[in-house]
């Protein structure tokens, strides 16, 4: 077997009184003593990285699972909490997670209040539907036992005003859901007003055109664009235009006018001839199924419909006298622009 052998040769001359030439110096070392010391080398470092790895590695995962453990212990709360219960999660003593804690107590508290306004919203829908069918009935139950022909007729006329009553409450309770549902997740969108109102009017004065209602309609700046929805505000504009063709005279005169107003501001404002409403009553006139009078025939519906489309475009809505003495409807919409 052959060993090859590495060698170093390193030679110097002496000058001296005892010795005096040349000092050669050998060393020399096989190549497979060289291989063997580089393995071991190796194969030594080798295992310290791994055992500092191993050890970082591990380190890492105790701190990950301690950092992680306010997390398990929130998804373990939530894990075993009623659909019941109503109360808040606990703040954890590290300040890290108080965030997340704050933010799903936010959004368990709106999912509160929606649930709560929806089980209202259903409970008073309710009563007003069975309290109509209850009047259809009775009317059908009477005629059913009426002989005299007029008597019939006249309670036949009754029977059709109650169920135009009817299917006036249904729409506006299917536009009020309508609106709510938009209005919680509304992804604004650039609108253009003026020809929303125009098509609007053109509709209903259509619709009227055979009644000494008058219409006009002034905008002092054309092409106005809002951020918005624009099915939810169209529905509210039309809620105001029936209302004030319903509650108004017969030769009412209405007049939509709009504007930009200041601080990129949009101005809708809606006059009619009718009765209006009493200062004292106009908060109560925007609640839902509020009617201001015994005799009103309306379902309470339509300027709840109109507050609810406003907030939710982060607008106001304020009732006020007309100057002919009717009712003022001024909407204010912020982000106008021309």
């Amino acid at each position: 077997m052959q060993h090859y052998i590495s060698w170093v040769i390193q030679s110097k001359r002496l000058i001296a009184p005892t010795a005096n030439g040349w000092v050669v110096i050998k060393l020399g070392q096989t190549k497979n003593a060289r291989h063997e010391l580089s393995d071991e080398i190796f194969f030594s470092s080798l295992a310290t990285l791994s055992g500092i790895l191993l050890l970082t590695l591990l380190m890492a995962w105790l701190g990950v699972r301690r950092a992680l453990q306010p997390l398990s212990i929130i998804s373990e709360n939530l894990k075993s909490r009623s659909p019941n219960d109503r109360r808040p999660l606990k703040t954890p003593e590290i300040r890290e997670v108080t965030p997340l804690i704050d933010a799903i107590n936010n959004y368990q508290q709106q999912l509160l209040n929606n649930l709560q306004t929806m089980k209202v919203f259903i409970a008073d829908a309710s009563h007003q539907i069975r309290s109509s069918l209850g009047g259809i009935q009775g009317q059908l139950d009477v005629t059913l036992q009426a002989s005299d022909i007029d008597d019939i007729r006249s309670r036949l006329v009754n029977i059709r005003q109650q169920h135009k009553k009817l299917t006036r409450l249904t729409n506006q309770l299917l536009a009020h859901a309508l609106v709510t549902h938009r209005s919680d997740s509304m992804e604004p969108q650039s609108i253009a007003v003026n020809p929303l109102v125009e098509e609007l009017l053109t509709v209903i004065v259509r619709d009227h055109a055979h009644t000494q209602i008058d219409f006009s309609y002034t905008a002092e700046a054309d092409n106005i664009r809002i951020p918005g929805d624009k099915v939810s505000l169209k529905e509210a504009l039309k809620n105001l235009l029936e209302n004030a063709v319903r509650y108004g005279p017969e030769n009412n005169q209405i007049d939509i006018i709009l504007r930009p107003g200041d601080a990129n501001m949009l101005e809708i404002i809606i006059d009619d001839s009718g009765p209006g409403i009493p200062a004292h009553q106009r908060r109560q006139a925007v609640q839902r199924f509020s009617r201001l009078s015994a005799d009103a025939s309306g379902s309470g519906l339509g300027l709840a419909i109109v507050e609810t489309v406003i907030q939710a475009h982060q607008g106001s809505l304020k009732l006020d006298r007309s100057p002919s003495g009717g009712l003022r409807v001024v909407i204010r919409i912020p982000g106008a622009r021309l």
